[in-house]
């Protein structure tokens, strides 16, 4: 009993000691005094300068509290800002460290300042502090599992985390990104294991390149346990304004889980895109490719690849109207397709893109970090279907596409994509094509492949051939060529048209048009050269003998001729120029030979050898004694 007393009293005595010096350490200790010895060790670890502008403070018990205020660190040269903290205060209970514990009672760091800093070749600012971290995490890895097995886990308690009114500038030369996000604000409730924590962040960005300003906000629960990190009811609303289109608002809402061991990361999200809705889910995992599925109702993509924003009003000035090929020298991005690799389905209800208005598309994508492609494609569309597939080498700067529409209405189809109102008909349209290049005109120049168009029960708007036939016959005698306008209330009537393009050098060459109508039968050969924007192309219309129906009344001098109309000139506006000329000589030569034929076949007349005399031989003969007869 005595031992034990005594040993009660040393303790005691040990206690009220270790107190005494606790309470004389914390009246007489001045952590300002130590400014400069921790702006030294800065330095002589990093090449930093810190400068400690405002007070520092310490408390030891009940809690071992610092607090700081004006904190300005510089980048490795000394000189140029990194980072700043108006103020900043930690605190952590003492007591539980002594079970193995950690209580954080508080976190919390005002109006802190970042600037990043990348050059084109990848150096940045804080390689030193990144590279001493990697470093460091590898070391202590290695002994923090032998301490973890050895002394076991050490848990851990965060009653609050406050992170106010940040300030993050961006200047990325290599990733092409210069902004600045401001008002980043964050709050955590108490964070413990399996307990769920409240997160709220909000910030807005604005940033030069590219051209973008937004909001995000983002409410969650965050909770951690068992090896895996969770966010619970996850609500975020993002709103974008991009320099030259219309804004974008997305909502989300569900739920995103991380595994701590593996690194994996699933989240499983429905909400709105606009006016459309959105559901989907995203997979990534270490060493695979990331997969997606989406799903969305509708969506306009050409809301927010073309036009002003309609909150931005435009100077009212006279459009000058642009020169054809004015747009080649834009450049094309094909940089998106170097994402990282990607494996993924995208469905959408109603899609409009292009100025194409498609139904049920369904897409794959999948991307290797340096080529994107979208394999198969599917759609329905202008009474038809799609079929196809895309593939784009971001290296290559190389396109190719196959496509198959089958039985479309290829009328509304060329009046949304193109904007013209040049032909109509069902039927179908395939190409193959591939292209590379920096440049709209270089993609033009070097587009190759094949197409084909097979139509049925149509019509060729602007020119009506059998009135321009029939108002031409008298052109005939005078062997004079004459030209036409479009006119968008004329048309040419047809049954079937078929023609198949070659394609190399951005020039499109077709020898085998053919289209047939009750009037006419039209074949045709030339090119379209769609790097120059020109077309050269000749017609061959063929009157036929019978014919009736459209314009065909009145035709009888042009039965069974071929008339030829070339059309030449930009793709914008060419000109079709009917070549009477060569029709009046076809013409010629078709009576005469039709005189001598009946004449030969009355007469009954033969050759020398005694058989029947050929057109052209009695031709001769006739000359031969016009001119006789002269001679006398």
């Amino acid at each position: 009993m005595k031992a034990l007393k005594i040993g009660l009293l040393a303790l005691l005595a040990i206690v009220v000691l270790v107190v005494g010096v606790a309470v004389f350490l914390v009246a007489t200790f001045d952590a300002n005094r130590h400014k400069e010895t921790l702006v030294e060790l800065v330095r002589e670890k990093s090449g930093r300068e810190l400068k400690i502008g405002g007070d520092v403070g310490l408390a030891l018990f009940p809690r071992l509290a610092v607090t700081a205020a004006g904190l300005n660190l510089t980048d490795p040269d000394g000189k140029t800002p990194f980072a700043a903290i108006d103020e900043v205060e930690l605190a952590v209970q003492v007591l539980p460290l002594l079970k193995g514990a950690v209580e954080v009672d508080r976190v919390r760091v005002i109006r802190p300042e970042l600037n990043y800093r990348r050059l084109a070749d990848g150096r940045s600012n804080i390689d030193d502090l990144t590279g001493a971290t990697a470093a460091g995490g590898a070391d202590k890895g290695g002994d923090g599992g032998k301490s973890a097995g050895a002394g076991g886990d050490l848990a851990l308690d965060i009653r609050g985390v406050e992170l106010v009114d940040a300030r993050v500038k961006v200047d990325d030369a290599q990733g092409g990104l210069k902004g600045e996000v401001s008002g980043l604000n964050l709050t955590l409730g108490r964070f413990a294991p399996a307990t769920p924590a409240p997160l709220a962040f909000s910030t807005a960005f604005a940033f030069t390149q590219p051209a973008l300003r937004g909001k995000l906000d983002l409410t969650t629960s965050l909770f951690v346990d068992a090896g895996q990190a969770a966010l619970r009811d996850l609500t975020l609303d993002l709103a974008l304004q991009p320099a030259a289109t219309a804004p974008i608002q997305l909502a989300l809402k569900g739920e995103v889980a991380h595994g701590l061991a593996d690194g994996s990361t699933h989240a499983q999200v429905t909400g709105k895109l606009d006016d459309s809705k959105l559901e989907g889910r995203v997979d990534a995992v270490a060493g695979q490719p990331l997969k997606f599925e989406f799903k969305l109702d509708r969506l306009d993509v050409d809301r927010y690849t073309a036009g002003q924003p309609a909150s931005q009003p435009v100077a009212a000035a006279p459009a000058a109207k642009p020169a054809a090929g004015a747009g080649d020298a834009q450049p094309v991005d094909l940089s998106f397709a170097a994402m990282p690799p990607l494996e993924g389905r995208l469905e959408v209800g109603e899609l409009r893109a292009a100025g194409l208005s498609l139904s049920a598309l369904s897409a794959s994508l999948k991307g290797d970090g340096r080529t994107l492609a979208v394999a198969p494609l599917t759609a329905s569309g202008y009474g038809g279907t799609l079929q196809g597939e895309v593939r784009i080498d971001s290296q290559a700067r190389r396109v190719q596409t196959r496509q198959t529409y089958a039985d479309i209405q290829v009328g509304p189809l060329l009046r949304d994509l193109s904007g013209k109102d040049t032909l109509e008909g069902r039927g179908r349209l395939q190409f193959d094509l591939d292209t590379r290049g920096r440049t709209v005109g270089e993609l033009k120049r070097a587009l190759a492949g094949t197409a084909a168009l097979n139509l049925r029960d149509g019509a060729v708007k602007g020119y009506n051939i059998g009135q321009i036939l029939r108002d031409g016959q008298a052109l005939l005698g005078g062997k004079r060529d004459e030209a036409h306008q479009f006119r968008s209330t004329e048309q040419t009537d047809f049954s079937a048209l078929d023609a198949t393009f070659r394609i190399a050098g951005g020039v499109a060459r077709n020898d085998d048009l053919a289209m047939q109508s009750p009037l006419l039968r039209l074949g045709g050969a030339g090119l379209v050269d769609i790097g120059a924007n020109r077309i050269d192309y000749t017609l061959r219309a063929t009157v036929v003998p019978t014919a009736e129906g459209q314009g065909g009344a009145g035709l009888d001098k042009l039965a069974g001729l071929t008339v030829p109309v070339r059309i030449t000139g930009p793709l914008e506006g060419p000109s079709p120029q009917v070549q009477w000329s060569a029709v009046a000589g076809q013409a010629a030569r078709s009576a005469i030979a039709e005189r001598l034929e009946k004449k030969l076949g009355g007469s009954g007349e033969s050759g020398k050898d005694g058989t029947a005399a050929k057109p052209e031989d009695a031709l001769k003969e006739e000359l031969g004694r016009r001119l006789k007869g002269l001679l006398r």
